[in-house]
């Protein structure tokens, strides 16, 4: 099963693949890139961390299936058994993840910000 790190909630491809045509080194290095070709003075990397707070995992993922493009895509791609199976795996991963209790849904997900200037 191929997995890959995004903060502290690992990423299962088995399902989907991933698009085609995506830069693999990330944000920083096209940063860097963009920097070192002379067109930013300077560039500032922070990690944050945003809690996704939800009725519950089923809530979640309704609300991205229907709204968030690539979760929408994923499921849209996937035959019948395969969205069931996908949508059990999302459900397992938030509540593995959630910090809330039973009560309701909090997830901690890390992301990194990239401040550019001019």
């Amino acid at each position: 099963m191929p997995q890959r790190e995004a903060g502290s909630l690992p990423l299962e491809t088995r399902r989907v693949q991933s698009h085609a045509g995506q830069d693999a080194a990330g944000p920083v290095p096209r940063a860097r890139r963009h920097a070192a070709a002379g067109r930013s003075a300077s560039i500032v990397t922070n990690r944050r961390q945003f809690n996704f707070r939800y009725r519950f995992a089923a809530h979640f993922i309704e609300t991205f299936r229907n709204w968030y493009g690539p979760l929408h895509q994923a499921f849209k791609v996937l035959s019948p058994a395969d969205a069931a199976g996908f949508d059990s795996d999302l459900t397992d991963l938030l509540n593995r993840h959630n910090r809330a209790g039973s009560g309701s849904l909090v997830v901690p997900s890390e992301y990194l910000e990239v401040i550019i200037v001019r």
